[in-house]
Formats: structure tokens, C-alpha cells, sequence
């Protein structure tokens, strides 16, 4: 897999958030703390990995199902601009 950039991480929030997909990713950099591996989606080290990772999400409808939601409901708590602003404000009621 190659390396996830800005460009990749803003793919995995709006195929998450909007069409509530189920993703998998590289194991590396930044979309570790984005994908929780086994609960909204995989993340894999080789191409084989990634083969049967996504021959799994095809065949077991619940499973996409279920990663996909939790998926969205990752972005939407941690990654949307409104969860930033929240922290800001909460960072300038402590000042």
C-alpha cells in the first residue's frame, strides 16, 4: 500500500461520513489513527492482505455494513470541523 497523504485521509472521511463505506488502509503513517483495524474498517501491510480484506468486505454484507457506520461515526466525532471548533472553544473557556 502506499503512503496515505492529506489527499487519502480527506477519501477516507467523505467515502466514511457521506456513503457510510467500509475502508481499509495501509498500516502506515496517519491512517492508524483513523482506522481502528477489525471495527470501522482493516488495515493491511501487504497486497495479498489487502485482497482478502476486501474478497471479506464483498461477501459479508453485515460486516460492510457495520464498518461502514462505524466508520462515519469516527468521522463525525473526531475529524469534522465542527468536533475542531468544539475544542477551540473548550481551549479558550480554560484561558
Amino acid at each position: 500500500p502506499a503512503k496515505i497523504g492529506a489527499r487519502r485521509f480527506w477519501t477516507y472521511g467523505v467515502r466514511s461520513d457521506v456513503e457510510r463505506d467500509a475502508v481499509i488502509g495501509g498500516n502506515v503513517g496517519g491512517i492508524r489513527y483513523q482506522i481502528e483495524n477489525g471495527v470501522n474498517g482493516f488495515l493491511v501491510s501487504s497486497i495479498d492482505e489487502t485482497a482478502k480484506r476486501m474478497v471479506e468486505l464483498i461477501n459479508d454484507k453485515k460486516l460492510r455494513d457495520e464498518m461502514g457506520s462505524k466508520a462515519r461515526d469516527t468521522v463525525r466525532k473526531n475529524f469534522l470541523l465542527t468536533r475542531y471548533l468544539e475544542q477551540y472553544v473548550d481551549l479558550f473557556a480554560e484561558l
